[in-house]
């Protein structure tokens, strides 16, 4: 079955769908899941933590929550979808 709706709201769209698509002007820009609109234009919540020990750069995808990550130096940079839920603010 395939049901349409019209949103601006994006957990709105996730909750309600399977499968998000992007429209412009009529005609589709893009389709796919939540998790995958939002790696591709990083929307979520920033978090910068600096650290002194050594952090496992290719771990941090796997976290629950987590769209997209970059350590460089002694500052890792986490882009994840829900702030609040995760992080207990």
């Amino acid at each position: 079955m395939t049901v349409l709706l019209t949103t601006h709201n994006m957990k709105e769209a996730e909750y309600l769908g399977d499968r998000i698509t992007f429209l412009k002007s009529g005609e589709i820009v893009v389709t796919g899941t939540g998790g995958d609109l939002k790696r591709m234009v990083r929307i979520g919540d920033v978090v910068k933590i600096e650290f002194t020990a050594s952090i496992l750069e290719e771990e941090l995808p796997r976290i629950e929550g987590v769209i997209n990550c970059s350590v460089s130096d002694h500052l890792c940079e986490v882009v994840g979808d829900d702030r609040e839920m995760r992080l207990g603010l």
